[in-house]
């Protein structure tokens, strides 16, 4: 279905087709990777097309807003709709970078890009903070430490300080210890053994259950939508099943995926019984070491402040939650009103406090949640 507005930034007028993510055909697939070519804000694998081809496989709520203007592709945002008009990025929660993939002259805090899609709301907690530079309902989200990888392995340890490097040699302490105690270690960068996707799983699990949570780590339709990245193998987006083996069993293991050069460090898992070996950060070293010769440039570790992000990382990305929001609707008013009244309150409430208004919020009205099933 067509709807229309005009830009209130550049006074284009836009169409948006609203499409289910498999409607997308080979000359549309190639005008989205068109949009990505040659900008690094666009180079993380969650915005290549077959990220979202993929969950919406599995997931009948998942939808693709093209926006058209003078005849021209200039945009695509995936989304879930939620409700009648409430739109969440695509994939929810185990999306690390969200919002839409648009023409540069288009802006992304522009409500007629919501217009045209009908769509009141879109919230998120992923959005690169170049892509709100005018909305006013957002808020700080941290940061994506990034290494950089772009001259190799050696180039980068070259370029890093005389304190980086003091603070490597117990690493290297660590995996000597893991030899002796374990075996002589071995790394796969990509492994298509299902053993090893077996000992990634148990072990996530188990990390989450160490944690206090569920083990449900690849279950349900995330799972599904794991299990179709894995398959596919054409374009530009691949997966990458990293795995180090000490004495022949897996002691640590990466899901990841790679697009553009960037290998997005997305869900690593170790056996607690080799932690105090770090066996974690030694397979990180071994995919760094691989990342020329596999064509990947830059490693992406994700949202999160953990000491080995920040230790490895040469640069990183401000990322922002909240919303985007059309004038004069519901979903505008209860967003707007929220901010400004969380705003003063978080301020009030003690630092151990703070955070469960918002969380709260987040989890009943703007947070990325989408349902369990679709």
């Amino acid at each position: 279905m067509n709807y229309h507005s005009t830009s209130f930034g550049n006074g284009l007028t836009v169409t948006a087709d609203v499409v289910r993510p498999a409607e997308l055909d080979p000359a549309l697939l190639s005008a989205w990777q068109q949009l990505r070519a040659g900008r690094s804000c666009y180079s993380s694998p969650f915005y290549d097309p077959a990220f979202t081809l993929a969950v919406g496989a599995v997931r009948m709520d998942a939808r693709v807003a093209i926006f058209t203007a003078g005849g021209e592709v200039v945009g695509f945002l995936p989304f879930h709709r939620v409700g009648r008009a409430i739109a969440k990025p695509i994939g929810g929660h185990i999306n690390d970078y969200q919002g839409a993939i648009l023409r540069r002259d288009i802006d992304h805090s522009d409500p007629a890009l919501l217009s045209a899609a009908a769509i009141a709301a879109y919230d998120f907690n992923h959005l690169p903070a170049e892509f709100a530079a005018r909305s006013a309902t957002v808020r700080g989200g941290g940061t994506s430490p990034v290494m950089d990888l772009a001259g190799g392995y050696a180039a980068y340890l070259a370029s890093r300080g005389k304190d980086f490097h003091k603070r490597q040699a117990p690493q290297r302490r660590k995996l000597r210890k893991l030899e002796r105690e374990f075996g002589t270690t071995t790394f796969v960068f990509d492994s298509m053994d299902q053993a090893h996707l077996s000992a990634h799983t148990r072990m996530r699990n188990e990390l989450y259950l160490s944690m206090g949570m569920k083990a449900q780590f690849a279950k349900g339709w995330q799972g599904e939508v794991f299990a179709e990245l894995r398959r596919a193998k054409a374009g530009t987006l691949r997966t990458t099943l990293s795995i180090l083996c000490a004495g022949g069993e897996p002691v640590a293991a990466h899901f990841g995926m790679i697009s553009l050069g960037v290998l997005h460090w997305w869900f690593p898992a170790y056996d607690a019984r080799a932690s105090r070996c770090s066996p974690g950060l030694s397979l990180l070293e071994a995919c760094a070491e691989q990342a020329q010769a596999e064509e990947v440039f830059a490693i992406d570790f994700g949202r999160g402040d953990e000491a080995y992000k920040k230790h490895y990382a040469t640069r990183e990305v401000q990322l922002l939650a909240g919303s985007f929001t059309r004038p004069a609707t519901l979903a505008s008013a209860v967003r707007t009103v929220g901010q400004r009244t969380l705003d003063p309150l978080e301020r009030r409430l003690p630092k151990s406090l703070n955070s469960y208004p918002r969380r709260i919020a987040d989890r009943l009205v703007t947070g990325v949640g989408i349902p369990r099933f679709g």
